[in-house]
């Protein structure tokens, strides 16, 4: 018998609208009306001065910011779907965010009950995950990977 393949998913704004979340906060913070694209033609250095950056960490950081997080389209089916072919890990860069170690947990089991709690991973730079695929929308990440 051979191993399944692996598959590492990355949670953050893959499986989980996380940037979306980011950016009502900055709405409500900074009394701004941004939607997530304007994220991609925006001087970000500008818009998020030191004060403002700790702020939305602090904002993050709190418990409950990433327990409610919407879905992705789709995401439990796919994932559900390749969960019965291949090992399916969950990836996240948890390590930067450490106030939301709880909240994802919680998230993953609510949404993902059908994956193996020992299939969550929490780290910080993703080339520590020895899975042979990887699903990131992180570029970096991606790079870094080793699979």
């Amino acid at each position: 018998m051979t191993d399944k393949i692996s598959i590492a998913i990355d949670m953050d704004d893959v499986l989980a609208g996380t940037t979306e979340k980011m950016v009502l906060s900055y709405n409500t913070l900074k009394e701004t009306n941004y939607i997530p694209d304007d994220l991609l033609t925006l001087d970000l250095e500008a818009v998020f001065d030191e004060t403002t950056m700790m702020q939305m960490f602090n904002e993050i950081n709190s418990p409950g910011f990433t327990r409610d997080l919407v879905v992705k389209e789709n995401a439990i089916e796919v994932v559900k779907e390749l969960n019965d072919v291949y090992d399916v890990y969950i990836a996240t860069a948890a390590m930067e965010i450490p106030g939301s170690f709880q909240d994802k947990f919680e998230w993953l089991q609510e949404h993902f009950p059908f994956l193996d709690v020992n299939h969550y991973i929490y780290c910080g730079n993703k080339k520590v995950v020895r899975s042979d695929y990887l699903i990131d929308d992180n570029v970096k990440q991606l790079h870094q990977f080793r699979g």
